[in-house]
């Protein structure tokens, strides 16, 4: 289950499958697929994501659930399984620890003249709104970096910089391997760093709901195993009130430390194009995923594939019937690549309002098609609207993050791309660059800055 904290939205980073077997525009074996997604699910592990989102955004044309065979459902299973496998560990207690380390890492493999420049950066004062900010500037480079201090704008010029860098066509081949040889260099201090930092998992629950200002609760009920024997312990934790998870152990501090772990591990959804509402609440069952991304929930409209029906009522009775219920459902409304001339008399708040009145666990807003801005305005108004979630489902980069700082929730998927395309690689400067801004309170940024530490994992 996806937890919204109190302090900022959370990043779901979207990992894009390449095309399944099946569909046309397949040219791997789903053992290739799988450690594609494996990289990716790694990379946003590295750079502290709240979670990802999984989707079969290759496998154009999309067909509707009624024109898909079983092997989706089966390859999509598959799939979850890998994410799972490499982002159950990333836990939200590790992310600022984690991201500091992967941003040592990736400095110390800088390009040559990437490097010469950010040694040679200038920084100059200013005010913004009141408040000093310090800019960075590199020679022989457009690119500058914003920051409360000179660290801080150094670094975000020097993510930009080589962002940018790795956009440019004529780079990427000859930067593959030299990428390929960072990530593994991040993935190993990552496995490292984890089994180094077993932190308490009271103490580690303590201190991250202090820091999102959550409020935690156990609760322990002794059972019997039917046997009189031995007696089982039902342990629940809340969180804000809320069940967030439990369990059945032998031992208390089992029972303690399991409902934590479920917890704290990190979140992963799916959705299945084109509104395969069911076979993905199917996937996210059989693969121990948190949530789904739904289409067409409430009303309907006219999409790429064609029309669609509102399908809640059926969705929610297949949730419970296959024992579900503890996989969320983010709906999206007034989807993005959709006609929705047949609800024109409906706004945007009403159809929020329907889609929480018919047991949506949140909405999801987008712009009209993928990488499009959404309007703030529109997402400012059903927040003030509704009690359920608001995500902000397209066009959000780190330029305008900032806008939608009332959502519970940014999906991003097109920006953290080489040259902000869905299809691409992971951006990996482009994607710290934007965790960056978003830990910029938690991050000791000359700290980062020490590449020539020995250790890659000296993180205070």
């Amino acid at each position: 289950m996806l937890y919204f904290n109190k302090i900022r939205p959370l990043v779901i980073g979207m990992v894009h499958v390449h095309a399944l077997p099946g569909s046309p525009g397949n040219t791997l074996n789903m053992g290739r697929i799988c450690g594609d997604v494996r990289t990716q699910t790694l990379i946003y592990k590295s750079a502290g994501v709240d979670s990802i989102l999984i989707e079969n955004m290759n496998d154009l044309p999309y067909v509707q659930a009624k024109d898909m065979g079983p092997e989706t459902v089966a390859y999509m299973t598959s799939v979850g399984a890998i994410a799972r496998k490499y982002f159950n560990d990333s836990s939200p207690f590790y992310q600022t620890k984690m991201l500091t380390n992967s941003l040592q890492i990736l400095l110390k493999n800088l390009p040559e003249d990437v490097k010469e420049s950010a040694d040679n950066a200038t920084i100059s004062k200013n005010f913004t709104g009141g408040e000093e900010v310090q800019t960075a500037s590199f020679p022989n480079f457009k690119e500058t970096g914003h920051g409360k201090t000179e660290s801080e704008a150094r670094l975000k010029g020097i993510l930009e910089i080589y962002a940018n860098y790795l956009d440019k066509e004529k780079l990427i081949s000859n930067e593959h391997k030299k990428m390929k040889e960072v990530r593994d260099e991040i993935q190993g201090a990552m496995h490292k760093f984890l089994r180094q930092n077993d932190i308490p998992y009271l103490g580690k629950l303590e201190k991250y709901c202090h820091r999102t200002k959550s409020s935690s609760k156990f609760a322990l009920d002794t059972l019997s195993n039917g046997l009189n024997e031995y007696p089982l312990y039902h342990g629940k934790l809340f969180i804000d009130g809320k069940l967030a998870a439990e369990t059945i152990e032998n031992k208390k501090d089992l029972a303690h430390k399991k409902c934590v772990n479920d917890y704290l591990r990190g979140k992963i959804g799916v959705q299945i194009l084109a509104g395969a509402n069911k076979e993905a609440l199917a996937v996210a069952h059989s693969a121990d995923l948190d949530y789904i991304r739904a289409e067409g929930f409430v009303f309907s409209h006219v999409a790429d594939e064609g029309w669609m029906d509102g399908c809640a009522g059926q969705l929610l009775r297949y949730r419970n019937y296959i024992g579900a219920n503890n996989i969320q459902i983010f709906t999206d409304i007034k989807k993005k690549h959709s006609a929705h001339a047949v609800t024109s008399d409906v706004s945007l708040v009403e159809m929020a309002k329907a889609a929480e009145f018919f047991g949506s666990d949140g909405v999801i807003i987008t712009g009209t098609a993928t990488g499009e801005q959404t309007n703030p305005e529109h997402v400012q108004d059903v927040i003030s609207n509704v009690s359920v979630p608001v995500l902000v489902g397209s066009g959000v980069n780190s330029d305008n993050v900032t806008d939608y700082k009332n959502a519970s929730a940014v999906i991003v998927g097109s920006h953290f791309k080489r040259n902000q395309d869905w299809r691409q690689r992971i951006n990996i400067p482009r994607l710290y660059n934007f965790m960056v801004n978003i830990f910029s309170d938690e991050i000791d940024f000359d700290k980062v800055l020490e590449t020539d530490s020995d250790s890659d994992l000296d993180v205070r």
